[in-house]
């Protein structure tokens, strides 16, 4: 089933592309938990590339060590947005993974600091997940010491207001069988149709944890969207990775 953001996406592209012509187009990458940058070669999942878009003159990897602290991880964002996004600058950001809660929590925190268009997150943790939960295990399984700080208790903290984030987040989910997630254990752990690390409701942004199905099933934060189509598509977390990018090439999900 196709959604109507499917015409929405490509117009602020236009419109934005016939407005700066003369300025820079700036695509960023945000990777996921574990990584410190988009073409780190030692996160895990498909492996990521930059977007070959006619529209985009400059592509930035943002480092964001997502190895240890959030906090760290948002600041990391921050002064990537700070260098790249600011002045005429308009800035897409491309985010996988907790790396949708990394982005969005900056720009709840932020607000309109920057010239940002919007954003576009695959497989995201803006609502945590519940393999968190697990503490040491996590840790083991996420490889990193962040992996027990990003569940939906922190990521849905009062502190955390995800209703103030100031651009579109247009989101994207998967639903296929994890069988890296110990051979697809971690899916009894995690509630509703998920695709192995996250829940749907985390990464269709809604604003309640619950076993959900899919990305057109319940209330999300302000300016968050489901991206396409409400089923997603049928990959597990780590094959989702570069699907926004696919998105926007092929002009649909």
């Amino acid at each position: 089933m196709m959604t109507r953001l499917t015409i929405l996406l490509g117009a602020v592209v236009v419109l934005l592309g016939v407005a700066g012509e003369a300025s820079a187009q700036t695509m960023v990458y945000v990777n996921g938990l574990g990584s410190t940058h988009w073409l780190d070669g030692s996160s895990k999942g498909s492996t990521p590339r930059n977007a070959n878009l006619s529209w985009i003159n400059q592509h930035v990897d943002a480092w964001v060590d997502q190895r240890s602290d959030q906090a760290a991880a948002v600041n990391d964002l921050k002064n990537t947005l700070d260098q790249h996004c600011m002045g005429t600058n308009w800035c897409y950001l491309m985010a996988y993974s907790n790396g949708g809660a990394v982005t969005t929590e900056a720009l709840s925190v932020y607000g309109n600091r920057w010239k940002i268009a919007w954003v576009f997150t695959t497989a995201g943790n803006q609502g945590g997940s519940e393999l968190a939960n697990l503490g040491w295990m996590s840790e083991l399984f996420g490889g990193c010491d962040l992996a027990d700080e990003v569940s939906p208790s922190v990521h849905r903290r009062p502190g955390f207001n995800h209703n103030a984030v100031p651009v579109s987040v247009y989101n994207v989910g998967g639903d296929g069988w994890c069988w890296g997630c110990g051979a697809g254990a971690t899916h009894a752990l995690l509630p509703g149709n998920d695709d192995g690390v996250v829940a749907p409701h985390s990464t269709w942004s809604y604003t309640s944890t619950g076993g959900y199905d899919h990305g057109c099933q319940s209330t999300q934060w302000s300016n968050h969207l489901t991206a396409y189509r409400c089923e997603g598509v049928g990959e597990d977390h780590f094959k989702v990775k570069t699907q926004h990018v696919q998105c926007l090439e092929n002009g649909g999900c």
